[in-house]
């Protein structure tokens, strides 16, 4: 139960490092796909950089997909439910074999 009051603590979810970085980005990608645009540059950070391919848009990383659909704590329980009912697949299998 402690480690997911940590990760729905509104203090680490909110750092700086989230708010200033992969909120923006994420945020940037909800408008992109909802205008129907696939966004290969970004024009308001660093005066435009890449978008698509940078590694710190998380654009191609499928956890990240989850965050088009549903709502911000929606989507981070449910990474932390894919993440927990993998793990847990990898060990029962390797406990099996």
């Amino acid at each position: 139960m402690a480690g997911f009051q940590v990760f729905v603590d509104s203090s680490q979810v909110r750092s700086h490092d989230y708010r200033g970085l992969h909120a923006i980005n994420r945020n940037y990608m909800q408008n992109a796909f909802m205008a129907g645009e696939f966004s290969f540059w970004s024009p308001y950070l660093a005066l435009g950089k890449p978008f698509a391919t940078d590694i710190e848009s998380g654009i191609f990383y499928p956890f990240n997909w989850l965050f088009l659909v549903f709502l911000e704590l929606v989507s981070l329980f449910l990474c932390l439910a894919l993440l927990f009912a993998t793990s847990w697949n990898a060990f029962v299998k390797k406990s099996v074999v």
